[in-house]
């Protein structure tokens, strides 16, 4: 009985998990036709056929909705394959319903039940049904779609789609929750026992182990084998946890603390605010969303053939975290995105409550407004969206906090590295900001010592070094060819070249990537000797400019400027060490200090990052500067914040074992602390869903049934072209994301036949405003889509579009918003679009 007591907690980990196990999967209906709008006759002696595109990754039964259309009886089977497969390879389903009697007029179901099947998502699968044995001839009536495809009978198609009905398979909630969170505790219980440590101060280190263990196999392409390897791993470290608790005399009250059930509380919290939430922003369509879906999809990293990402290059910490909780769920569903981006930065900030006991319980309020306020002071729309910006000042703040309130233990060292982990394969700009964090530990290392060298100084090194390998590791994978399809000839990059040769088409003010390849030394010493382009010159002057006069955040009614928040930091670092609480905290000092002394670096790299790495427009712009600026502005005063209530607790905790009244004080200004952030936090950023959102609903409206046309006919290894005319590109982007697995073109979504025509529209229609328009002669056009696409989908073609482009389209008067055309080979290399469906468009943009 006394060792049933003492492993209490592992006993119900045991039963727990034989209950998520036993209530693992749960079953979801997917139809292959959303909207029925028309039937099909399959008749006895017939073969019919319908491919069609999974999103989950199992199904185990498929139901065929009918009416007879006359009287008679037989045996009904189906043959799933892959497609393309030989007709000598067995079938992964052949199931059959025997002796099924049909009488005229009756409507039903055939169902064909079977083992569960295992799919890749976005691999085309062919449906065949067959009649055996029929009685006589017989019709049946099967509800079916113009606007979709993939149906064949007897080999020849039909132009429709049928409404199959499939119940696909994915993980239960509790499965999911179980399956996403089992790693973490196990990883979690292992350091809390080992180093003798509460939930809170080890979760972000089990986060990034996980994160690591998904990488290294990510290196090697085998993404999915990570995941399995995790698995394998927790319940390893459960077993030696379990091992160790009963080695000694701990008691499981021990492993319970405030800070543990604030991460549980919140994750109810999480899970139930991010119910039915989509993405709404630029980056989140032009790479964040993207990335974790083809990495679903495709279990690799964006590097690969057929890949839809457009910045492979960018790190893949926090979309690996993603990945692991998608996979976990069986299904791709945004909601997972944010899920695990908000569960991200609770880990890295609930280190903020260690030093909050069951004794103290009331400054857990305090500590909740600097985890929870801080960072949406700073980023108005962090839990609204999956940007990362804010995560690098979150792990940076965790770093500066593990690093400055307590020494340079084996634990400690593994945690620091474990955030500068996170911090350096988030973002590109990540790297140079671990960078500075380790330049910081450096200075605080002689301002400790009174001297330039001595032996602590070698854990600096040994932290920079870790920099270097994580950055290195990614660039020297990047590096590695990946192996690419066979193209005789790259027309996009020809079409790319001539279009913008025409002159006079205005820029594209977007969200577009950014690259490294523009920091040369010849750039940057041609900005020194004035041989750089005149606006690189103006770039520099909006800059400076901006770092002393543009008020880029707000502290209530109170508008700063980047240099602002600096000043504030060096006067907390000169006059806090002279209060009574934190009198000669040096500590305090060197943070806030060396802090804002290694921002101006970061602001000259930021400075180049626009000269040479961002587009003219964005540049002379200085596109999102308040959001790239606090990146590391809001990880020096989340670390500040962190760090003096850390030390209040430690106080008032010190002072409740001496009985001293200085418990009360402390009290007092973590108080202060929670009512100043109250009032200078903009609070209904809490509950404003997709505040400030560039997506109303309207503009996503169709996106379900444009996914669902695609999978009917189509397979992850082909490219659809987008087109969107007078657009932003946002519009495409959006679909663009619906369309992946599918390949869709770079860009050049808006096309025109010839400068001229595009002038000619723009002054009949100057209100259209197309800020990215395309050149490019219907031969031209023609001669890419039969070298390339497979599809076409206009999404919002002008009134212009039809008669510059009439010749390539089949049947021109089909031309119109929301349509669905196949690229037809003909001889001569010529093609024809032919149409396949249209969906419903609200609006674009």
């Amino acid at each position: 009985m006394k060792i049933i007591k003492k492993n209490i907690l592992f006993i119900l980990l045991v039963i727990v998990s034989l209950f998520c196990f036993l209530k693992k999967d749960t079953s979801f209906t997917e139809s292959v036709v959303l909207h029925v709008d028309s039937n099909l006759i399959f008749t006895t002696g017939t073969s019919m056929s319908q491919s069609w595109a999974p999103t989950g990754k199992k199904i185990n039964n498929v139901s065929l909705p009918y009416m007879a259309a006359s009287d008679f009886s037989s045996d009904i089977t189906l043959k799933i394959v892959k497609d393309g497969s030989s007709a000598n390879q067995k079938p992964l389903v052949d199931a059959a319903i025997n002796d099924v009697v049909f009488h005229s007029g009756e409507t039903g179901q055939l169902t064909f039940n079977f083992n569960t099947l295992s799919l890749k998502p976005g691999e085309r699968y062919v449906f065949i049904f067959d009649y055996a044995e029929a009685s006589n001839n017989g019709k049946l009536r099967i509800p079916s779609s113009v606007e979709y495809d993939g149906c064949y009978l007897n080999g020849i198609a039909t132009g429709q789609g049928i409404a199959l009905q499939i119940s696909s398979v994915k993980s239960s909630h509790i499965f999911w929750l179980y399956s996403v969170f089992m790693p973490i505790l196990s990883l979690s219980m292992f350091f809390m026992l080992i180093f003798k440590r509460k939930f809170e101060e080890v979760v972000a280190l089990s986060l990034s182990i996980i994160v690591g263990v998904l990488y290294i196999a990510g290196l090697f392409n085998h993404l999915e084998s990570g995941i399995y390897t995790l698995y394998v791993l927790a319940f390893i470290f459960c077993f030696v946890s379990a091992y160790i608790y009963n080695c000694t005399h701990t008691d499981w009250r021990q492993l319970l603390s405030p800070g543990l059930f604030v991460f549980g509380i919140f994750i109810i919290i999480i899970l139930i605010y991010n119910n039915n939430i989509y993405r709404a922003r630029w980056d989140e369509y032009t790479h964040w969303g993207l990335a974790v879906k083809d990495m679903f999809y495709f279990n690799s990293f964006a590097k690969h053939v057929n890949s839809t990402v457009m910045l492979p290059w960018y790190p893949p910490f926090i979309t690996l975290f993603q990945y692991y909780m998608e996979y976990s769920n069986g299904l791709f569903t945004e909601e997972l995105l944010y899920i695990a981006f908000q569960i991200s930065i609770l880990s890295f900030l609930i280190i903020t409550v260690r030093n909050v006991y069951k004794s103290n319980l009331k400054y857990l309020l305090p500590g909740l407004s600097i985890i929870l306020f801080i960072p949406i002071i700073f980023f108005p729309d962090i839990y609204n969206s999956v940007y990362v910006d804010p995560l690098l000042a979150i792990y940076a703040a965790f770093i500066l906090t593990c690093y400055y309130t307590e020494p340079i233990s084996v634990f400690n060292f593994l945690r620091i590295a474990g955030g500068l982990f996170a911090l350096t394969l988030t973002k590109e700009m990540g790297a140079p900001i671990a960078g500075l964090l380790v330049i910081i530990f450096f200075l605080d290392t002689i301002y400790r010592n009174k001297k330039l060298f001595s032996k602590t100084i070698l854990t600096s090194c040994a932290f920079l070094i870790l920099v270097f390998v994580f950055f290195f590791s990614w660039r020297i994978y990047l590096a590695v060819p990946a192996p690419q399809p066979d193209i005789e000839n790259n027309t996009e990059l020809a079409y790319e070249q001539n279009s913008s040769e025409e002159g006079n088409i205005p820029p594209t003010v977007t969200a577009s990537p950014t690259t490294t390849a523009g920091f040369t030394l010849q750039n940057i010493s041609n900005l020194f000797t004035k041989k750089a382009p005149e606006w690189n010159y103006k770039c520099i002057k909006n800059f400076i400019h901006a770092m002393f006069s543009e008020n880029c955040y707000n502290l209530g009614i109170i508008a700063v400027s980047v240099l602002d928040v600096f000043f504030l930091l060096l006067l907390a670092s000169t006059l806090l060490p002279r209060t009574a609480f934190f009198k000669n905290d040096h500590n305090l000092f060197s943070l806030c200090f060396f802090g804002v002394l290694c921002g101006f670096p970061y602001l000259i790299f930021l400075l180049l990052s626009y000269l040479f790495a961002f587009s003219q427009t964005e540049a002379l712009m200085l596109h999102s500067y308040p959001r790239y600026c606090g990146s590391y502005v809001t990880g020096i005063v989340l670390a500040m914040m962190m760090y003096i209530f850390i030390k209040l607790c430690e106080a008032a905790n010190e002072s409740d074992s001496k009985k001293s009244s200085l418990s009360k004080n402390c009290w007092i200004v973590s108080l202060s602390l929670f009512l100043i952030l109250s009032i200078i936090t903009p609070l209904e950023n809490f509950v404003i869903r997709n505040m400030d959102t560039e997506t109303p609903p309207e503009y996503v409206y169709g996106r379900d049934e444009f996914s669902s046309i695609l999978n009917s006919f189509s397979a992850r290894s082909e490219k659809i072209y987008i087109v969107c005319n007078n657009s932003t590109g946002f519009s495409y982007y959006i679909f663009r994301n619906y369309a992946s697995p599918l390949q869709t073109q770079e860009g050049a979504w808006s096309l025109y036949s010839s400068k001229e025509d595009y002038l000619k529209y723009q002054k009949a229609y100057p209100e259209h405003s197309d800020s990215s328009p395309t050149v490019v002669t219907p031969k031209e056009w023609e001669k890419q889509l039969s070298t390339q696409y497979d599809y076409v989908f206009l999404l919002h073609p002008n009134e212009l579009f039809s008669d510059m482009y009439f010749s390539i389209f089949e049947d021109p008067s089909t031309i119109g918003d929301g349509t669905f055309y196949r690229v037809k080979k003909l001889k001569d290399d010529n093609i024809q679009l032919s149409y396949i469906g249209k969906i419903g468009i609200k609006a674009y943009k």
